[in-house]
């Protein structure tokens, strides 16, 4: 039995077949060719195959599959309709193992806060005279003035940029909402992004830089994501672009965004 028959009953892409379904899928949102006729187009179960990560008969099929789709926009289109089934399908399976996992975890936290004794008596510190290294300096009202100092806290926030193309044509999004203060952002890029460095700039509406960052993204589980953080408190509530530069482009990607 060849290697690829063994392979085969995984029934799931190697990195190197999801590789080159995300290069032909990017060539076609770049080039955007158009196929009104639908001449030569794979089927609808071949493409959501393809779209859910399986295997659609041999190495030979699947190449002539993804490098028609490379020039069809049309099948592109709708690889992108099925992804977005394929997203929810995870979502709500990943969402099912979490709350699984997080009912273990709360009967374990339980059972162990259960067992543990409770300490008998609680033993005070020693006095601590003027002068000494460990004193305290206490102001007029009794307060102590000498504090550990505050450790800058951030809210993890996740966001999730929209597919350029759905439909027969761009559709803009509702507008990305992000609060102000320090986040560190994880974004999810759309799918047939590739790894490597990311440009990102906040810009008002006259088109002015507020914030610039650079991060590296990587794909994990079948998705590209970058991770950065970024301090928004400066910013004032309204409406701004999210403008996102992919590696070995010249042209940045747009997205509404909203502060609030």
């Amino acid at each position: 039995m060849s290697m690829w028959l063994a392979r085969r009953k995984g029934q799931f892409l190697t990195k190197d077949e999801e590789r080159r379904l995300g290069e032909g899928l990017r060539k076609a949102l770049i080039s955007v060719n158009p196929n009104p006729s639908r001449e030569g187009c794979p089927d609808p179960k071949t493409i959501r195959a393809i779209a859910f990560h399986k295997r659609i008969g041999t190495p030979e099929v699947f190449e002539r599959a993804t490098a028609h789709m490379a020039g069809c926009s049309a099948c592109v289109r709708d690889t992108l309709g099925y992804v977005e089934e394929y997203k929810e399908f995870r979502r709500r399976r990943f969402a099912a193992l979490a709350l699984a996992a997080g009912l273990v975890l709360a009967v374990s936290f339980w059972s162990v806060w259960r067992v543990q004794e409770k300490p008998e008596s609680v033993e005070t510190p020693p006095d601590v005279r003027p002068g000494s290294p460990g004193a305290a300096v206490a102001t007029g009202g009794g307060k102590q003035q000498d504090r550990a100092p505050e450790i800058a806290q951030y809210e993890a926030v996740t966001i999730e940029l929209p597919s350029r193309f759905r439909g027969s044509a761009a559709v803009p999004g509702a507008p990305i909402a992000l609060t102000r203060g320090r986040l560190l952002l994880e974004i999810r890029l759309p799918i047939g992004s590739v790894e490597g460095k990311y440009k990102l700039r906040i810009v008002n509406k006259s088109g002015k830089v507020q914030k610039a960052a650079e991060t590296t993204a990587s794909t994990e589980d079948h998705v590209t994501r970058l991770k950065v953080s970024l301090d928004t408190s400066s910013l004032s509530p309204g409406n701004y672009t999210l403008k996102v530069l992919e590696p070995g482009l010249d042209e940045w990607s747009d997205y509404p965004l909203k502060v609030k």
